[in-house]
């Protein structure tokens, strides 16, 4: 980058598409969860439960990202983005 106009639009630019990002994986993981619930139900065997061994870390992993990660980094790459712009 050789100038803090390009930095600013490289950064705007990230942080949309970050944004969008983790509104896409938002909709993915409710999908998921939906689906999920859906077959709970009707899925009760040994493969469900190794299933459930690989998919329950995964599902706490994605909902603290989603809660607490994205959200923090969204906002620090947004103030990034301000204060390039003052």
């Amino acid at each position: 980058m050789s100038s803090l106009d390009e930095t600013y639009a490289a950064l705007s630019h990230f942080w949309r598409a970050f944004v969008d990002f983790n509104d896409a994986v938002r909709v993915s993981a409710a999908d998921l969860q939906d689906k999920h619930t859906d077959l709970e139900g009707l899925w009760n065997d040994n493969a469900a439960r190794t299933y459930a061994q690989i998919y329950d870390p995964l599902d706490t992993a994605l909902k603290q990202y989603l809660s607490q990660e994205a959200p923090r980094m969204e906002d620090f790459i947004a103030l990034k983005v301000r204060l390039l712009d003052s």
